[in-house]
């Protein structure tokens, strides 16, 4: 009977880190932290996703954009390359707490993923 239940309790925990906890969240230029040239960027709605040590994101309109390692305690720290950028992303903060960042190093622009309350796009967060 205890080895039952050990398997069951074991099991349990295997099926609680394969899920993904998925978020949705929108750019906004943290002007403190950014070049005076910066410009907020089109407000296009991100789904956020986290699996095991996976972070993954992608605009709302469609297809994921990247996948890269996530430490054990969730920090980020890594380039990404984005369709409306012409160079590298660094993207950094920390995954688990959903405090993500978005910097252009060219241009020294920093961006907040700011989250959202919903995945339509139109309800802004509160």
């Amino acid at each position: 009977m205890r080895r039952l239940i050990v398997a069951v309790i074991v099991f349990a925990g295997l099926t609680a880190t394969a899920q993904a906890e998925t978020w949705f969240s929108e750019l906004e230029l943290m002007t403190d932290q950014s070049a005076p040239s910066c410009v907020g960027l089109a407000t296009e709605h991100w789904q956020l996703s986290l699996s095991d040590s996976t972070l993954s994101g992608g605009y709302l309109t469609g297809g994921t954009l990247f996948a890269i390692e996530v430490a054990a305690d969730g920090s980020v720290d890594a380039a990404v390359k984005l369709p409306v950028a012409s160079s590298l992303e660094k993207l950094s903060g920390n995954a688990a707490r959903h405090e993500l960042y978005l910097t252009n190093t060219k241009y020294a622009c920093t961006w907040k993923f700011a989250p959202r309350d919903d995945s339509d796009g139109k309800t802004p967060a509160p």
